[in-house]
């Protein structure tokens, strides 16, 4: 699960105050790639996602939404939870003692 502070992280590198324009799909709640973002939005937002998340081509659901930069910060958290590996572990994480 992504923390807030994680996901404002993530926002700080997207120039300016907003609104913001996103290629995304609610269905699927991911983003489009930096190329999608790059011709239907801005290529700046698909950074906020890791590119595991990315749809690579254009879906039925996909719109173009304007976003705040408040609602950014919770849209890349609760895509980031939501598609949570549950199966991986965080850098942090020491391995499980094997024996």
């Amino acid at each position: 699960m992504m923390t807030r502070k994680e996901a404002e992280i993530r926002v700080r590198a997207v120039p300016g105050d907003g609104p913001f324009r996103i290629a995304f799909d609610i269905e699927q709640m991911k983003p489009g790639c930096v190329l999608l973002q790059a011709v239907l939005a801005s290529s700046c937002m698909a950074h906020c996602f890791e590119s595991r998340l990315w749809l690579t081509t254009p879906t039925p659901n996909m719109r173009v939404y304007s976003i705040t930069r408040e609602e950014l910060v919770l849209l890349v958290q609760k895509v980031h939870t939501v598609h949570a590996d549950h199966n991986s572990r965080r850098l942090t994480e020491k391995p499980p003692n094997e024996g």
